[in-house]
């Protein structure tokens, strides 16, 4: 008979570190070029977002002239990028671009490179936001959703964390095992669940890119937060707390695409935050999680599919009927799985 195993207080306080993540540049310069040929036009790009719950900070580089030629490319010397300081107040959007070299950081062990951004980084317009992009790369859009939102967002994530945690884990401790170096939360469903959907789709969020490019049909990715818990019991606001964000025009992506997006939401993988095309972000476990049955082991949450979350990844009657008139091949079956 299985042995319920509660949470045990550990007997030291985690020492503050600073992020594993290095400053990276994140693009696909394929997946650029495929929107520059949807829009007819060089001036936008594929921006990535953060929504910010708490008062944090970002390390932004100085934006590079031409993309990485991969995903994730991390940079060997990231001082040579003159690393800054940014600050985000809560309830505020943060976006950069491919070519903005970023990284999180933590609220207790700061950046030891970074200084403090000497530029004002705040929009509130359109027209702003593509000169600060443009630019500088980087740009915050402040009070984006207001604060009862933003309260019910922190208190949605903490239900969240307590479904899947040991059971009796008190809040400040909600540290999922595999996200604690990175403060990137991608495991045990925690970035699929119907809270993390209604982050992701925030309607002032989507319609600041939706201006962006000029077209409302957009697509997104099932991306991953970040998440540090309070330091002490009894503090209701987490010391970090941000949902990744991004989207794109659906005419840009390959309905292709849909399926495979479709298909990992369903097997409870999480995502890249590339809005048109599927980047894995890993499996709905993580290695360092306990086995089931031991102490310390976290469940993976399978909350139900809603027909709003197959439509922000690119499900529509369009890509349904298309799929069906393909020639059955063997390649397209496999593009056309799950849908």
């Amino acid at each position: 008979m299985a042995t319920t195993c509660n949470f045990d207080e550990p007997k030291t306080i985690r020492k503050d570190k600073e992020t594993s993540l290095c400053l990276h540049l994140d693009s696909i310069p394929e997946l650029e070029a495929q929107l520059r040929e949807f829009l007819g036009r060089e001036s936008r790009e594929i921006i990535q977002g953060a929504l910010h719950y708490v008062d944090s900070t970002m390390i932004i580089g100085k934006k590079v002239p031409t993309l990485a030629s991969k995903p994730f490319t991390k940079l060997e010397n990231p001082e040579e990028h003159n690393p800054v300081r940014v600050h985000v107040p809560a309830g505020s959007l943060i976006l950069w671009t491919g070519r903005t070299p970023h990284t999180n950081e933590h609220p207790g062990a700061p950046n030891r490179m970074a200084r403090p951004c000497e530029y004002n980084v705040q929009v509130s317009s359109v027209d702003e936001l593509l000169m600060a992009l443009h630019t500088i790369g980087v740009a915050v859009w402040p009070n984006v959703i207001t604060e009862p939102e933003r309260r019910k967002a922190i208190d949605g994530v903490i239900d969240d964390l307590r479904r899947a945690a040991p059971p009796g884990t008190p809040v400040h401790q909600l540290y999922p095992p595999g996200g604690i170096s990175c403060m990137i939360t991608k495991c045990y469903g925690l970035g699929n669940t119907h809270n993390a959907w209604k982050r992701r789709l925030t309607p002032v969020v989507k319609s600041i890119f939706a201006y962006y490019f000029g077209h409302d049909d957009l697509t997104l990715s099932a991306d991953a937060f970040s998440w540090i818990p309070p330091r002490n019991a009894g503090e209701t606001d987490p010391r970090r707390f941000c949902q990744f964000i991004s989207w794109a025009p659906w005419g840009a992506m390959n309905y292709k695409e849909v399926s495979k997006k479709l298909k990992a939401l369903r097997a409870g993988r999480s995502m890249c935050h590339d809005p048109l095309r599927l980047r894995s972000g890993g499996g709905p476990g993580h290695m360092s999680n306990p086995k089931k049955g031991n102490r310390g082991h976290w469940t993976t949450l399978y909350d139900a599919i809603l027909p709003e979350h197959e439509h922000a990844l690119g499900l529509r009657e369009a890509t349904r009927k298309r799929s069906a008139e393909e020639p059955a091949s063997p390649a397209n079956k496999r593009a056309c799985s799950g849908m």
